[in-house]
C-alpha cells in the first residue's frame, strides 16, 4: 500500500496558515490599543513633556540631563 502525504502536508499548512493569521491579527490589535493609549492620561502628559527634549537627542545617546519626572527612568534603564 502506498501512503500519500499530500493530504496531511495541505492540512497541517492550512492549520499554521489559521494560526499564522490570528497571531498577525492580535498583533494588530495590541498596537492599536498601545498607539491610542498614547493619546489619554496619564501617558499624554508624558509624551508631551518629554517628546520636545528626546527631539534634540540622538538615538541611543545617554539620558544624562533629563529630569527624572513620571518615575520612568531607573538605573537599570541606563545600564548601571
Amino acid at each position: 500500500m502506498h501512503y500519500d502525504s499530500r493530504p496531511a502536508t495541505l492540512f497541517h499548512s492550512q492549520r499554521v496558515g489559521e494560526l499564522m493569521v490570528q497571531v498577525v491579527k492580535e498583533a494588530l490589535d495590541q498596537s492599536t490599543c498601545h498607539d491610542r493609549s498614547k493619546t489619554e492620561s496619564p501617558e499624554v502628559e508624558v509624551f508631551d513633556d518629554f517628546t520636545p527634549k528626546l527631539k534634540t537627542r540622538t538615538y541611543g545617546s545617554d539620558l544624562q540631563g533629563l529630569p527624572r519626572r513620571h518615575g520612568r527612568r531607573s538605573e537599570a534603564s541606563l545600564g548601571k
